[in-house]
């Protein structure tokens, strides 16, 4: 899956499956609806009032209605879901900030919640941020509870297919199930597989800011959730009153497609060394292999090519290859706070058993044990072949798992299952112009040195691109900043609560 830029519900995920470990519709488009409201030309239609009612854990949550396609706003509708954490000292509120997780894909309305849990244990400048702002997450279009891409049961084969092929036969057979896949996602999805763009979410995001009566928005997005808020800052400027973008993405190179998949595997396989020298330097490391993990690893890859790894725990599972280096990409983005994790993981999969790996994926990939799940690789691939300018057919084939698997034989594969449908997609792409967010007050760009999902040069390139960029950077492995340094939290918070924006070059450890 693209990016697997899942950066915040990933690293959430993955701390419940660290404390398991240590001891886991219809054709057409669903919800759409006619929709009546009158269009001004800056801004779209007047959205409709917001009714909230009391959700989860103190939480507030309603749905706004917005148009399936903005050139044609009268015609259909769709579903926008939201959740919002009320300012606790109403007397000093600011307003509101939007908050993004990444994915794309993810779904955003679960991140308020962890991230005023995560604030209020921490206390600081980061618990105010709950005191002055209503914090408003919201799916995307597409996505989780908001009017979503489903690609019906072919999901459940189609993870599992071999993406690492090596005759023709293989070839066929996965070219065979690729084209399945993508003929039930158009069955499914209907009209909305064509409008799941990042432009059309940033438009969403407008609708929001005015049903919400906000005349600026904040926002906080991670990861994928910066290029919707690049994209947002380009199209709405003097709607933004401060924006964060941590864990950011190359605008250019994410509209390129391979080339970004690319820079990525590379970013993987630096953290995968990072993790197997530590692991190698310490003979009590759980998958220590004889002081090699690295050639422990690709024994392992080498054995599940053959044959998938039975799952002890749920008699008749068994964990695919692909399934473990996406498994083990998600893990590395945590590192080195999920050192044990990934050392456990991968000992048992050594080991002969994928429970802790099975457990693992589930958690990040949202997979109920009655076996429903989140839609996050159907949508992150709706997304990513829209916004993306792919190689088509045969090319397109080449360049995604000939090419890529020859380049990187470790984790080259990590994307694949969300890309290469973009190959044989039944809808032309439509790529957000490069933002520049031109008239746009000081944005802060976010980017860790040792980012295994969104590489450091990215938020370069980022902050280079955008007119009004202010750089920061944190010395360290991991992806995403923001909860992770102190430091880096100081100055985001003082910024979104006092549009004090650092001096560029600032720098964090």
């Amino acid at each position: 899956m693209s990016f697997n830029r899942l950066a915040r519900r990933s690293v959430i995920a993955l701390a419940t499956a660290a404390a398991m470990i240590c001891l886991t519709a219809g054709p057409g488009v669903t919800g759409v609806r006619e929709g009546s409201s009158t269009t001004t030309e800056s801004s779209g239609p007047n959205p409709p009032p917001l009714t909230w009612t009391p959700c989860e854990d103190n939480a507030e949550c309603a749905t706004l209605s917005v148009p399936l396609d903005y050139a044609h706003p009268k015609r259909k509708s769709i579903e926008i879901a939201l959740l919002r954490t009320r300012a606790t000292d109403p007397s000093r509120r600011i307003g509101s900030l939007l908050v993004n997780p990444g994915g794309p894909g993810d779904a955003g309305t679960p991140l308020p919640l962890s991230l005023r849990n995560a604030a209020l244990r921490a206390g600081g400048s980061s618990a105010e941020i709950f005191s002055r702002f209503d914090v408003v997450g919201f799916d995307p279009r597409g996505v989780g509870k908001s009017t979503s891409i489903s690609c019906g049961d072919a999901i459940n084969s189609y993870e599992r297919a071999d993406f690492t092929p090596t005759n023709k036969s293989e070839d066929r057979t996965l070219v065979d199930e690729t084209r399945s896949f993508v003929r039930a996602c158009r069955q499914n999805s209907g009209d909305l597989l064509a409008f799941v763009d990042t432009t059309s979410a940033a438009r969403d995001m407008d609708q929001i800011r005015r049903a919400l009566g906000e005349s600026t928005i904040s926002y906080l997005g991670f990861s994928y959730g910066t290029e919707l808020g690049a994209v947002y800052a380009d199209r709405f400027p003097k709607q933004v009153r401060a924006f964060v973008l941590d864990g950011a993405v190359d605008p250019k190179e994410y509209l390129g497609g391979v080339a970004s998949v690319r820079d990525q595997t590379r970013a993987i396989d630096e953290a995968f060394r990072a993790f197997a020298a530590d692991c190698g330097a310490r003979p009590d490391c759980r998958f220590y292999s004889g002081g090699d993990p690295v050639a422990g690893f690709d024994a392992l890859l080498q054995s599940l090519d053959k044959q998938p790894l039975a799952v002890s725990s749920q008699p008749g599972r068994s964990i695919t290859q692909n399934q473990l280096v996406a498994t083990t990409a998600l893990v590395l983005s945590g590192f080195p706070q999920t050192r044990g994790l990934l050392e456990t993981l991968l000992a048992q999969a050594q080991a002969g058993d994928a429970s802790g790996v099975a457990s693992t994926y589930d958690n990040v990939f949202e997979i109920e044990p009655d076996g429903t799940r989140a839609n996050l690789l159907e949508a992150n691939t709706a997304i990513v072949c829209l916004d993306s300018r792919w190689p088509r057919g045969a090319a397109g084939y080449d360049a995604l798992i000939t090419r890529l698997n020859k380049e990187s034989p470790r984790f080259g594969q990590t994307f694949q299952a969300g890309q290469l449908p973009c190959a044989y997609w039944p809808v032309k792409p439509k790529p957000p112009r490069a933002p520049v967010a031109k008239g746009a007050p000081p944005i802060l760009v976010v980017g860790s040195t040792g980012d295994p999902l969104t590489p450091y040069a990215d938020a370069q390139a980022m902050a280079k691109q955008l007119s009004s960029a202010v750089l920061i950077t944190r010395d360290g492995p991991g992806h995403t900043a923001y909860q992770k340094s102190p430091c880096v939290d100081d100055v985001v918070n003082a910024y979104l609560i006092d549009l004090r924006a650092p001096a560029a070059g600032t720098s964090c450890s």
